[in-house]
């Protein structure tokens, strides 16, 4: 491993260009390990391993049926 001491300036440009230097699969695919190292090591607090809570789901593929109304019905 080697240290090299440089401004911030100068750190940001090398990784600038080196990130550039990347073909676009590549850029996703850094991407998409840098997240992952991200989540591993900063887990996010809505992770939830059991969900305990009552959730009604609403039917939106049937629509609800009208009853009809006989003729003897009177409005009111």
């Amino acid at each position: 491993m080697e240290i090299h001491f440089r401004s911030k300036e100068e750190s940001k440009r090398e990784q600038e260009e080196a990130f550039l230097s990347l073909s676009g699969s590549e850029r996703v695919e850094a991407f998409i390990k840098l997240s992952m190292t991200m989540n591993k090591l900063f887990p996010s607090k809505g992770n939830k391993k059991e969900d305990k809570n009552f959730v009604i789901y609403k039917d939106t593929t049937n629509p609800p049926v009208q009853p009809q109304k006989s003729p003897e019905e009177k409005p009111l």
